[in-house]
This record gives C-alpha cells, sequence and structure tokens, in this order.
C-alpha cells in the first residue's frame, strides 16, 4: 500500500446532489480497496477550461493508501462516474 493525494473536481450542483456525487466518490475508493486518511473540501471554484460542458467546479481533497494496481481502475471508475468532471491522482511524497 502507497500514500496518494487525490484532487477531484465535481460537478457545481445543489447541496443534496452534491451529497451524493462525493458518497459515490467513497464508494468508488471502497470498491477498490482504498483507505481514505483526510479529506477536505476546497470549495466551489471556477475552471480554467470548460469540463463537460461546466465552467465550474467543487473541488475535494482526499489523502489515500492503495495499492498501485488500483489506482487505475480506481482512474476508470471515476472517468465513468456521472457527477466527476475530473480527477488526479499523485502518489505522497
Amino acid at each position: 500500500m502507497r500514500n496518494y493525494e487525490l484532487v477531484c473536481v465535481l460537478e457545481a450542483a445543489p447541496a443534496e446532489e452534491l451529497k451524493t456525487i462525493e458518497q459515490s466518490v467513497m464508494v468508488i475508493l471502497e470498491k477498490r480497496e482504498a483507505t481514505v486518511g483526510k479529506t477536505e473540501s476546497w470549495g466551489q471554484r471556477p475552471l480554467y477550461h470548460e469540463a463537460k460542458k461546466q465552467n465550474e467546479g467543487v473541488f475535494q481533497y482526499y489523502e489515500i493508501q492503495a495499492s498501485p494496481e488500483k489506482i487505475e481502475q480506481i482512474n476508470q471508475d471515476f472517468k465513468v462516474t456521472h457527477g466527476i468532471l475530473k480527477s488526479t491522482i499523485c502518489r505522497a511524497s
């Protein structure tokens, strides 16, 4: 298991819908056996480039532990999940 930092850009949606999208992120991480340490909401911000026809997104930060094999699977799951505009996972130092 290695330490990673994950940043997700979620659709700027009403609070109830945003909570559902956040829960879907957690379900994906749990399904892929990733352990979530710290989570932070960085709030809603404008996007430099439009993503999936959206100009704003809600930024979420996660510190996770997972095996390297699972990271690619997590990335693939995020690409097909409704409500996640973009995501990036970096190995923590």
